[in-house]
């Protein structure tokens, strides 16, 4: 969502934080990322280039064994086209852990991206009762990420007018007060006055 291309570009959700515990009682001796050492010494900074974003090393606390990090989403993801947020299968990162005595340990850090959706919002035209009104309903919505396939709902005051899953329309207006052109995917209400 926070991609350039996404639906918020100008927050900073592509970036997540978190945490790793290991729990040595003689003591770490080295820690690796997906193969990649991290400098004990100097830990922060260490990053490892994954493959739709960045793992970054933030810190470490060897009295603690917390190694801190933070994780930059920079690419999109391809998911399964389902309806709505869903989680899209992102990132794993393999650890491993070797204790001064010389036992060894390992775990991942998993990243789950959530998928963003378009955001439709109201649109408005005022006209009188003989008159006409057309506009793009696109126009003041955000698309996310993926863009917008169709539109699949639209309401008129009182009315609804859904695109069911066999690509007509359900709603709760009389039949005699709207049309649906599947061909073209046009709308026209005449109860409301307006074509979408």
């Amino acid at each position: 969502a926070a991609l350039t291309f996404g639906s918020d570009p100008s927050s900073n959700t592509e970036t997540t934080t978190g945490f790793v515990t290991i729990n040595a009682p003689d003591g770490v001796a080295s820690i690796a990322i997906d193969g990649k050492a991290v400098d004990l010494a100097h830990p922060a900074g260490t990053t490892i280039a994954g493959t739709h974003g960045d793992l970054t090393v933030t810190g470490w606390d060897p009295g603690s064994g917390k190694l801190d990090y933070s994780y930059t989403l920079t690419d999109n993801l391809i998911h399964p086209a389902v309806q709505g947020r869903n989680v899209a299968e992102g990132e794993d990162f393999a650890v491993a852990a070797t204790g001064k005595d010389g036992g060894t340990g390992t775990g991942d850090i998993v990243i789950e991206v959530i998928d963003d959706v378009p955001m439709a919002n109201a649109d408005c035209a005022i006209v009188c009762r003989c008159g006409d009104a057309s506009g793009n309903v696109l126009a003041n919505d955000v698309p996310g990420a993926d863009g917008i396939a169709a539109i699949v709902a639209v309401t008129d005051g009182a009315h609804f007018y859904d695109l069911n899953d066999k690509g007509a329309i359900d709603s709760n207006d009389s039949a005699a007060n709207y049309s649906y052109d599947a061909a073209t995917g046009v709308l026209t209400m005449t109860s409301g006055g307006g074509t979408a």
